[in-house]
């Protein structure tokens, strides 16, 4: 199968695609985004980060801090995790350190049966851990 796959700048070690939304972490914990043409560095810091397919992106911190996207800056969000996911700004997982799964629900994280390390959030509502 030849997909014919095109060759862009950068060094990234995460990388998340939500609808026409590219963005990604390089190894210095470094944000970018893709523009359609080059990467903008965006500031903050991030471990991990998750575009959802309606634009909503959430990153983590290397302290497990949390923090979602308004459009121009990050927004501290509670709680503490090592990974999350974003489907929709309606759709957010997140795994802690003690691989406990949790749910972003009416403002407030909620705990999820099961255990985890790493998780993933598809637009048509999967949960992949």
């Amino acid at each position: 199968m030849n997909l014919n796959w095109q060759s862009v700048p950068g060094a990234l070690v995460k990388v998340s695609v939500g609808g026409n939304h590219v963005w990604g972490v390089n190894a210095g914990q470094d944000i970018f985004r893709w523009n359609g043409h080059g990467w903008d560095h965006i500031p903050g810091k991030a471990v991990g980060i998750s575009a959802g397919s309606d634009g909503s992106v959430w990153c983590v911190n290397a302290g497990d801090d949390v923090f979602s996207w308004n459009g121009s800056s990050w927004n501290k969000m509670p709680g503490a995790l090592t990974c999350v996911a974003v489907a929709n700004s309606n759709s957010v997982w997140g795994v802690n350190r003690g691989q406990q799964i949790w749910h972003w629900t009416n403002g407030a994280w909620h705990a999820v049966d099961g255990a985890a390390v790493q998780i993933d959030a598809g637009e048509v509502g999967w949960v992949w851990c």
